[in-house]
């Protein structure tokens, strides 16, 4: 389930995608198949209110009640590192699990490989140069596939 938000342009290509402890955030990159490079952030999305103030169920956990196998909702952010467009995908529902699970129409997720440990370190510090401070539970590598429409062009790039 993606809100609206599956339009006209297509990203695919190879991902590396580093999942915080409890699975509620994530960041890493997309390599695409002519050799663009993007940035992918997400975050749990925040749980929907409807006009009384009151739970409408579609996130279906409240903070802190992350457990395997549940399902939950991500907000994911991807910005084209050469020109600047990014691509938003709202309330994206996957499952907090072993691997990444996507289950929407325009973002598709195949897990090749699962780092932990100091694999996963050395590969987030060799992709990014830096540690990414609580976000090493696992590194997750294989093929995204993403239908999405520009949300923000950044086209006034000052050095």
């Amino acid at each position: 389930m993606c809100l609206g938000q599956a339009g006209d342009e297509e990203i695919c290509g190879q991902a590396m995608i580093c999942f915080n402890d409890d699975r509620t955030g994530f960041q890493g990159s997309i390599k695409s198949e002519d050799n663009t490079m993007y940035v992918i952030t997400g975050a749990k999305s925040k749980k929907r209110r409807n006009a009384n103030n009151e739970g409408m169920g579609y996130s279906y956990l409240m903070e802190g009640e992350e457990q395997l196998g549940m399902p939950i909702f991500y907000d994911i952010r991807v910005v084209d590192c050469d020109i600047g467009e990014e691509y938003n995908l709202k309330r994206v529902r996957g499952s907090i699990g072993e691997n990444a699970t996507f289950n929407c129409n325009c973002l598709s997720f195949t897990v090749d490989n699962i780092y932990i440990g100091q694999k996963a370190d050395m590969m987030v510090q060799q992709l990014l140069g830096h540690s990414m401070e609580g976000f090493h539970k696992s590194v997750q590598t294989g093929y995204i596939s993403m239908r999405c429409s520009v949300t923000s062009n950044n086209s006034h790039w000052v050095l």
